[in-house]
């Protein structure tokens, strides 16, 4: 498992790396495995010239599992006196219905396009500025 997974602070240090395994704190919606005896995020993240372009995980299908992890990050999100957030239902009911084993990968185009034309942000590279 590498530390550095997942760690944005060093992205501008990551040229041309894929993480794969990535620290349990960042499962979120992720399976967790065990190897050996080190507990794992089932994520892998790409980056690219100092850039996250993509990331993804294998699903995790389990209401129970889940339903927990949204109760833990409730609390500590209590414990940092940060505003709760509802908990997903209809992700859950999801779940109870039977989602199959899956694994979902997120491509930043906006990201990879900042790459391909060389722009220093990812406003110089966007046909669309509403948001921004």
């Amino acid at each position: 498992v590498s530390d550095l997974c997942c760690a944005t602070a060093l992205a501008s240090h990551l040229r041309n790396h894929v993480f794969v395994d990535c620290p349990i704190i960042q499962a979120a919606l992720s399976l967790i495995e065990i190897y050996e005896d080190d507990a794992v995020a089932k994520r892998a993240e790409l980056y690219i010239a100092g850039n996250e372009i993509a990331n993804g995980y294998y699903e995790l299908t389990d209401p129970a599992e889940q339903s927990r992890r949204f109760a833990h990050d409730q609390a500590r999100r209590e414990q940092l006196n940060r505003p709760a957030i509802p908990k997903d239902e209809a992700l859950l009911e999801t779940l109870t219905a039977g989602l199959p084993e899956s694994y979902g990968v997120a491509l930043g185009v906006d990201r990879l396009l900042k790459i391909v034309t060389q722009s220093k942000t990812l406003a110089e590279c966007m046909t669309f500025t509403g948001h921004l």
